[in-house]
This record gives C-alpha cells, structure tokens and sequence, in this order.
C-alpha cells in the first residue's frame, strides 16, 4: 500500500459479520420468535507488516443490506495540539501531502461518523 506517508507491506484483514436482533416472546410455556432482523457488515483493514507501526493504516465498514460505506474521519495535530489537517476518508486509500509540513512531531486520530475514537497514534515528518 502506497500512501503519503510511505510505503507500506500490509496484510488485508477482511471479516464478515452477520448482526441478528430477534425479539422472543413467551407464548404458552414456549419462546418462540416473535420477529428478527438481520444485517451483514463486511468490515475491512489494511495493517501494516511492520509491528513497529503499530495501528490500522486503513478501515472501512460495508452493510450489504444497505449498501453503505462508513467513512470514518482523520485528524492530524501537531506536538501542541493545533489541527493540522482533516479527511474524510471514503475509500481504502489515504493520501497525505506532507510537503507543507514542518519538520515535527505529529499525533493522528481517526474516528467513525460518531466522533468514536478507534485509532490514535503519533508519526514523524523528517
């Protein structure tokens, strides 16, 4: 995987899930299934090879019943916390353009549409 960063060997994780939500009612001494609703997500991830990176590069989440692709946000601060840069991120690829970058510190986050954190992490800019 190419990105602005540098280039990565990464391994692409790919897992299937399948939610269920079922309400069961006592009818008679018995539980039956009174209605269920099922949804199946494909999530994916590019991790890199190299522990030493040590975060997701890329995720993403597709519902095959609706059809959607969850974009989740980048957020890129320096050393004192300032915004740097934001994206959202729509596909498998991030692209960065660092050249306006100082030489620095810098912290990411990336989140789903919710404001959830599911990564944090710190890089380089030589």
């Amino acid at each position: 995987m190419i990105l602005s960063l540098g280039s990565y060997e990464v391994l692409r994780i790919k897992e299937n899930r399948i939610v269920t939500d079922s309400i069961w009612g006592k009818v008679a001494g018995f539980w039956p299934v009174l209605s269920s609703n099922e949804e199946t997500y494909l999530d994916y991830q590019w991790v890199p090879n190299d522990a030493a990176i040590g975060y997701t590069l890329v995720s993403m989440e597709y519902n095959s019943d609706t059809q959607n692709i969850s974009a989740y946000g980048l957020t890129i601060y320096d050393i004192n916390g300032k915004i740097i840069e934001q994206k959202l991120i729509k596909s498998n690829i991030i692209s960065l353009n660092l050249t306006n970058f100082k030489s620095s510190i810098y912290m990411h986050k990336i989140t789903e549409k919710d404001k959830k954190v599911l990564n944090e992490g710190s890089f380089i800019k030589n």
